[in-house]
């Protein structure tokens, strides 16, 4: 999630001193209307696992913690958990806040419990397998997507230039995705020389940044992506955070939807972010788990449920209460201002959905865990 290192960013200071529219054709057909709420069947209740709370590396220089964005694919045996991790090797060197980043790291876990590092020896962050890059558009990357398709590892991940902008508030727009792919799970060359593969389209749903990218692989052998997009000036749609789709044959040339799966419009509250789509194995349906943006200091942010009988393009009904709700209240909970970024996969006859924690202080982030029976 963005604003997560503009938040780290500020607590380190302290802590250490110092497309008009797209013009892609939709794919696939939208009914005019979704089906009755009761064509679905919605998961069941969520039990939080305290045991299998994952804070990643605390920072050299700093001490503080910081693990976000978590995408968890189950390749035989073993989990491989990919996540954001703080990056503070161009903050060492100079001392200037800007340079606080973040890159993609990996751990990896038999019991989806315990985790262990990949590149345990990498000199500067632990498990680092795609680094941020100076001087170039990606200084910073976060929220990746892993998935594995046709036997080879693919890496999504949404970069931008941490230095392009005068002020931290400004900090992350614009994003655009990027591609490394591996052949063994640890070692990703980036794609295309790292440009980015999807980038934002003026005036869209996603003009100012693109986030959050979530994959599943369809039966005729194609997947299909939900992703967050970002808009807040010069919006055809209105200023708001959506949630979109796109479509790809081969993993490497995607083409955006022109409708959006879930705006505002569709949630509650002001806008909705960081989907998790998991389709179910035995039914025809698809399940969009996301984060509710709500703008009230006194309930924060919560993940939300929607679901489709007619494809991963929608339309999708929204469940009426959310499956996972901070502890308001609790000053020693880890999740008392937000539970956010869902990543779900389905496992035997369990859901397990990892997600970001956001605890007492700005500097607080880290990965939790729920699990629910399938029903």
């Amino acid at each position: 999630m963005k604003n997560t290192m503009l938040l780290v960013a500020s607590a380190l200071v302290v802590a250490c001193g110092g497309e008009s529219g797209n013009t892609s054709s939709p794919v696939g057909s939208r009914p005019t209307s979704p089906p009755a709420a009761s064509a679905y069947v919605w998961d069941s209740g969520w039990n939080k696992r305290a045991d299998h709370f994952f804070l990643g590396q605390p920072a050299a220089y700093s001490g503080v913690g910081f693990a976000s964005d978590p995408s968890v694919i189950k390749d035989g045996d073993l989990y491989r958990m990919f996540y954001s991790c703080l990056d503070l090797t161009l903050f060492a060197q100079t001392g200037v806040e800007k340079d606080i980043g973040s890159s993609i790291c990996q751990v990896t876990s038999t019991n989806a419990r315990s985790w262990d590092f990949v590149n345990e020896t990498e000199p500067t962050v632990k498990g680092r397998v795609v680094p941020l890059r100076d001087d170039e558009w990606d200084q910073s990357i976060e929220t990746a997507e892993a998935i594995k398709f046709n036997g080879t590892y693919f890496l999504y991940y949404s970069g931008y230039d941490s230095t392009a902008h005068p002020t931290l508030e400004d900090e992350g727009y614009p994003s655009s995705f990027a591609l490394a792919t591996s052949s063994d799970g640890v070692n990703f060359t980036r794609y295309n020389n790292g440009e980015p593969i999807l980038r934002p389209s003026e005036g869209a749903y996603d003009s100012d940044a693109m986030y959050s990218p979530s994959i599943v692989a369809l039966e005729d052998g194609s997947l299909f992506m939900a992703y967050a997009g970002h808009c807040f000036e010069n919006c055809d749609n209105g200023a708001q955070i959506a949630l979109l789709g796109a479509m790809s044959s081969d993993g490497y040339q995607w083409t955006k939807l022109e409708e959006p799966l879930l705006t505002a419009s569709n949630a509650p509250e002001w806008g909705v972010a960081e989907p998790g789509l998991v389709k179910d194995p035995q039914e025809n349906i698809f399940y969009l788990y996301y984060t509710l943006i709500i703008d009230d200091p006194d309930t924060r942010h919560q993940i939300g449920l929607a679901a489709s009988v007619t494809g991963p393009e929608g339309p999708y009904v929204v469940q009426e209460s959310n499956i996972l709700l901070p502890e308001i209240g609790y000053l020693t909970s880890f999740n008392t201002r937000a539970v956010i970024a869902p990543e779900v996969i389905v496992d035997n006859d369990r859901l397990r959905m990892w997600y970001i924690e956001h605890g007492p202080t700005d500097a607080d982030w880290a990965i939790g865990y729920a699990e629910s029976l399938m029903r």
